[in-house]
């Protein structure tokens, strides 16, 4: 963990009643720019997604303070805890998935399932802290200077980097209330600075010394295109895949038609439970498919039915329709859900309806580098 190093024993082991889940994430928040967010969640997912570590992604770009300072983590939580869109993308998902964006009252959601488990522990932990000798502190501050200087002499910071076989993180673009590594002094340095300035060593909590330069600027308001092309170009490719596809998909479709998919040979058919939300156990979000599930009878084979992830041919094998008596339990059940998720909401959907009216400039960030 980024604050130490952690030992456990387990002291006593019993099943649990239901079904918990531990995921990590990280969260872009909309700030009035739901377009903008999403862009920079889904080119989050694309890094996630080729291997880069889920835990120093959080980090440094979740904006939610609290889980970024633990890799994103938000522990374990059973069904009812969460925000509904978040919990049904975790439950639905299988350990070691990352799934998203998934979009809340709270922005957009990178998330990384990491366990689930219906066991109840429990537990007795010892926490380790490193620390650092004030020589292996100071040779450390005075490479971190060493590297500022040789850049603002006029070597380029991947040169520097290079050659001192280090790792430089390039970040997305961002607005000046996002803490940038959680720090919002370090914000309001980067944007008290202009492109191509080389800030000063910053000694950071759980990071260590941190050098940064400022490599590019945007104005606010409609992105540009060069900053969505890569985004757009993915939207494209995937339309025309599925253009090209479609005639397998209705050859297909024709193939079984007659049969049924119970006794197809040569396709990969797949079972799963699913709800009218979106979500697709095991392959992601495409609400085409669940909202045709739902609209089918029982035993109908439709298709090929085109998704945002490709077409699909769906039998519905079984379908539950609860009775007046179960719903009118269920809805109580949902209120109840829906009030607890309201209460974790109120205060941050407040504070930032207070932040975005207040004429307060809030300058915390450079008087105190912890904030």
């Amino acid at each position: 963990m980024p604050d130490g190093t952690y030992f456990f024993r387990v002291d006593g082991r019993r099943t649990g009643e239901q079904e918990v889940a531990k995921a990590s994430h990280i969260l872009i928040s909309a700030n009035n720019n739901k377009d903008s967010a999403k862009a920079e969640a889904e080119k989050i997912m694309k890094r996630a997604k080729s291997g880069e570590d889920f835990a120093q992604l959080a980090a440094e770009l979740s904006q939610d303070k609290g889980s970024a300072s633990q890799g994103g983590d938000v522990g374990f939580f059973s069904k009812g805890k969460m925000v509904k869109p978040f919990e049904d993308a975790v439950f639905a998902a299988s350990v070691g998935s990352i799934v998203g964006p998934v979009e809340t009252q709270f922005g957009y959601h990178v998330i990384k399932v990491t366990d689930k488990k219906s066991e109840e522990l429990k537990y007795s932990e010892i926490k380790l802290v490193p620390q650092i000798s004030q020589a292996t502190r100071n040779k450390i501050r005075m490479d971190a200077n060493s590297i500022s200087t040789q850049v603002e002499a006029g070597t380029t910071f991947e040169t520097v980097v290079k050659n001192l076989k280090l790792n430089s993180v390039e970040t997305p673009f961002f607005d000046k209330n996002r803490p940038v590594m959680n720090s919002r002094a370090l914000t309001n340095e980067i944007f008290d600075a202009k492109v191509g300035d080389v800030l000063k060593p910053r000694e950071m909590k759980n990071y260590g010394y941190i050098i940064a330069q400022v490599v590019d600027e945007r104005k606010a308001g409609i992105a540009e295109l060069k900053d969505v092309k890569e985004e757009i170009t993915a939207k494209i490719k995937k339309i025309k895949q599925l253009d090209m596809i479609k005639s397998r998909a209705e050859a297909a479709y024709n193939q079984v038609k007659s049969t049924g998919l119970a006794t197809a040979t040569g396709f990969d058919v797949k079972t799963a439970q699913v709800k009218d939300n979106g979500v697709v156990p095991g392959l992601g979000q495409d609400f085409a498919l669940t909202a045709t599930v739902f609209k089918s009878n029982q035993g109908q084979l439709v298709g090929p039915v085109r998704g945002e992830l490709g077409y699909y041919i769906i039998q519905v094998n079984t379908k539950a329709v609860p009775d007046d008596n179960t719903v009118n339990a269920a809805v109580k059940d949902y209120k109840t859900q829906l009030q607890n998720q309201a209460r974790q909401a109120a205060f941050y959907q407040w504070f930032q309806f207070v932040k975005e009216k207040a004429k307060i400039e809030d300058n915390r960030g450079k008087h105190y580098d912890e904030f």
